[in-house]
């Protein structure tokens, strides 16, 4: 059984869903919706995501605007996507049974 994915899970799934994209990139994606996240907490949690089957990554070309150096890209797994999709019916199933309280 797959951990359920976390907000910043979701949020960085989503932004390599449609676009491969670079760190700097879905930083950006995050902050623009509202996520404060640092860049090294967004590599740990890509690197985890990667581990974990979720996203895979691939260097792009050299660049001599980058000095010569390349880029990281992300993209989103078949799995991740699937991950994504449970995550989201989890969100929408209603719970079942009754919960007792006592104050």
């Amino acid at each position: 059984m797959m951990t359920a994915l976390t907000i910043n899970d979701l949020k960085i799934l989503s932004s390599v869903s449609t676009n491969h994209q670079y760190g700097l990139e879905i930083l950006t994606d995050l902050q623009e919706s509202g996520t404060p996240l640092l860049l090294g907490s967004l590599y740990h949690v890509l690197h985890r995501l990667e581990r974990e089957g979720l996203v895979e990554s691939y260097w792009g070309e050299a660049s001599p605007e980058r000095g010569g150096h390349r880029r990281r890209y992300y993209k989103i797994t078949a799995q991740g996507s699937l991950a994504v999709s449970a995550q989201q019916m989890s969100f929408s199933t209603p719970w079942s049974g009754s919960f007792a309280y006592s104050f």
